[in-house]
């Protein structure tokens, strides 16, 4: 049933959005380079076109930053992150490509290597999109369902290897299938303390190791008008998985993964944009290994339920929605500014089904790093419930 409606909705999404009317550009943009060139006084670029323009600028772009944050999953954190953009192709015919790579060091004595890619063949003839990951992790678990409380929990330490890694091809009119590879190897499970109440039943949490294995189907929709930072269009995708023991899974077992985003700007006389998010990831068949149940903040760029630590609420299935209002806090575009709000609902099995809602709000600011391919380092506040909240450091938005 939560598997038709979600699909109604996006459908209903999709085609209301589909069709918009293009607004007045706004003033001539600015960003970080501008500044910086002005400061050196080595010239302004007033004349230069603004992102609404019909092709970016052919090249590469290149950015290194160093990151500091903190939030309870990882204490304080610091490392640098990569951001790398270009063409594969003509820019009039083929899709902006992108890659990040970050690396991630922490108080809590943690190291996360992440390296996360959308490549574009020239014509956009294949599409590549890639999630490798090496996590030294510590997690604080809580057990299924989104009902859970802070406490009682246990904290588990694991090496995480990642490869995913799909490719499709184009078919028409944006539609996009693909097939793919997914693995998750997780080794030295180990929890580090005791759960502070046995009896609550944070149970189902393999120790050792877990290995999961499988393929998957996909098809995607793209009508955005940007990769990095829509300001219209649709986005929907939808993913069978299949895992097998005869793929060197631990054992067999399925899920199907459901996305939608749409953007629509707002008139007005600065650049204003609202974006909606809707995720529902269900287990079809089989039991997955605890830790590849859905579970927020596991997303692939890991930017869902902003508000909560990475593995705050997991279960058997996840819908999620969030809303976010982004607009210009200068004309040119070097600053602006976002509000959110999101949701998410996790399943229990064990349970008679009634979970409530986890619900988290925030606002963020953004510096715009590179004007021709839309690219801004997002900062973001945001609160959840129970106490908890968290601050966001990334290069893009969320969705």
């Amino acid at each position: 049933m939560a598997a038709r409606w979600f699909v109604a909705v996006i459908v209903v999404v999709t085609v209301v959005l589909d069709v918009q009317v293009e607004g007045e550009d706004p003033m001539p943009q600015r960003d970080i380079n501008d500044v910086i060139a002005k400061i050196l006084g080595s010239g302004d670029s007033t004349g230069d076109h603004n992102t609404d323009s019909d092709g970016d600028d052919v090249g590469r772009r290149f950015f290194i930053f160093p990151t500091l944050g903190g939030n309870p999953a990882l204490g304080v954190s610091f490392g640098a992150l990569t951001s790398f953009t270009d063409y594969w192709g003509d820019p009039t015919t083929t899709a902006l490509s992108s890659m990040l790579i970050s690396t991630t060091f922490t108080t809590k004595k943690q190291l996360l290597l992440v390296a996360r890619s959308d490549y574009y063949m020239p014509n956009n003839a294949w599409h590549l999109s890639g999630d490798w990951r090496y996590y030294d992790f510590i997690e604080r678990t809580h057990g299924l369902g989104s009902n859970r409380a802070n406490i009682p929990s246990v904290e588990m330490g694991y090496d995480w290897y990642r490869f995913h890694q799909v490719v499709s091809r184009p078919l028409w009119g944006g539609l996009e299938v693909g097939v793919g590879y997914h693995f998750d190897a997780r080794r030295n499970i180990l929890a580090r303390d005791e759960l502070q109440d046995r009896g609550s039943g944070v149970a189902g949490i393999n120790t050792g190791s877990t290995t999961s294995s499988g393929v998957s189907l996909n098809l995607i929709y793209d009508r955005r008008d940007h990769p990095l930072n829509p300001e219209r269009g649709v986005l929907g995708r939808a993913s069978y998985s299949f895992y097998r023991a005869d793929f060197g899974s631990d054992s067999d077992w399925d899920k199907l993964q459901l996305e939608g985003r749409a953007y629509q700007r707002l008139a007005g006389f600065r650049r204003q944009v609202l974006s909606v998010w809707g995720i529902a990831w269900f287990t079809r068949a089989g039991q997955p290994p605890y830790f590849d149940l859905p579970s927020v903040g596991w997303d692939t760029y890991s930017r869902t339920a902003r508000g909560y630590r990475a593995g705050r609420f997991r279960g058997h299935d996840w819908v999620y929605a969030e809303v976010e209002y982004r607009s210009d806090l200068m004309r040119n575009g070097l600053l602006g500014g976002v509000a959110f709000i999101n949701t998410s609902r996790l399943s229990d099995p064990t349970t008679d089904g009634h979970q409530r809602a986890a619900h988290a709000a925030g606002i963020g600011i953004r510096l715009k790093l590179d004007k021709e391919r839309r690219s801004n380092l997002a900062l973001d506040v945001a609160w959840g419930r129970g106490g908890s909240s968290g601050v966001f450091l990334a290069v893009n938005e969320a969705f």
